[in-house]
């Protein structure tokens, strides 16, 4: 429950009373036949922090909820070297605050958005020294309840996709750490990024294009007296590519990070 009224205990004029109030159960389920193999599922509703933007008729949106099922299997094998989890979900949201197609300096309310879909994880250590691990992500989105203008009339975005979520997603990651020679200390990482493409508006009138990023890391760690001592650098976007990176639903999109150099220096005792 959310109310957005006018203050008259002294707040400056054109100052708001938000009140949002909720009780959200959580649900959860975990059953293990064998040690190897876990089987789990649950149920959580979510209720947000209020929209703090206003419609056309001059008052607070309501405060975006959630509802969310899940569902899904997990798995250890070899020891723990060869992880692997596959997940269902199902998830919808309620009262997103979207821009106005027509006024950009208005917001309108997508009143429920499905997201549902698969996710694979799976890591695994394929020698003392080197380890693997990647994800895969299917994601269906659509509209259920569609977007409404100031005066409550529907635009025509029911049974859409909902912008700016790719349907297909994943990243495969490795990294090589020697455990003795010249190399001792040493740990390098490679991996790609990658994303399909995704609705760039809520009426599906263009696409955002997918792409792919290549990653790299390199770091050395040793003992100091009573410290350890952890240099890493990572580069993002190894090979400089151009991409969008997402769109604001107004027809703008925007540019993805260029290469760029992070490092770090850690000292553990």
């Amino acid at each position: 429950m959310a109310a957005a009224v006018a203050t008259d205990d002294g707040s400056p004029p054109g100052s708001f009373l938000s009140r949002n109030s909720a009780i959200n159960p959580r649900v959860g389920l975990l059953w293990r036949p064998v040690s190897e193999i876990s089987f789990y599922g649950n149920y959580v509703q979510n209720f947000g922090l209020p929209n703090f933007s206003f419609g056309g008729a001059g008052v607070l949106l309501p405060p975006e909820t959630a509802r969310q099922w899940e569902t899904g299997v997990k798995t250890e094998l070899f020891d723990r070297k060869l992880t692997a989890s596959l997940a269902w979900f199902h998830l919808t949201k309620q009262n997103i605050a979207t821009q106005n197609p027509f006024n950009p300096n208005l917001t309108d309310v997508t009143g429920e958005v499905l997201s549902r879909g698969l996710e694979i994880d799976v890591a695994g250590q394929i020698l003392s020294e080197w380890k693997v691990i990647g994800n895969v992500t299917y994601t269906d989105t659509v509209v259920l309840k569609d977007t409404v203008d100031s005066s409550g009339a529907p635009l025509g975005n029911q049974g859409k996709r909902f912008y700016g979520v790719p349907r297909f997603g994943g990243s495969l990651w490795t990294t090589y750490a020697p455990q003795d020679g010249a190399l001792r200390g040493w740990k390098f990482g490679t991996g790609v990024l990658a994303y399909s493409n995704r609705e760039g508006d809520l009426p599906n009138t263009f696409q955002v294009p997918g792409f792919a990023l290549a990653n790299f890391m390199a770091g050395y760690e040793w003992n100091q007296g009573l410290f350890r001592v952890k240099l890493q650098l990572n580069v993002d976007n190894l090979l400089d590519k151009t991409y969008f990176v997402n769109s604001d639903g107004f027809g703008n999109v925007y540019f993805g990070s260029p290469r760029r150099f992070i490092g770090s220096i850690r000292m553990e005792f």
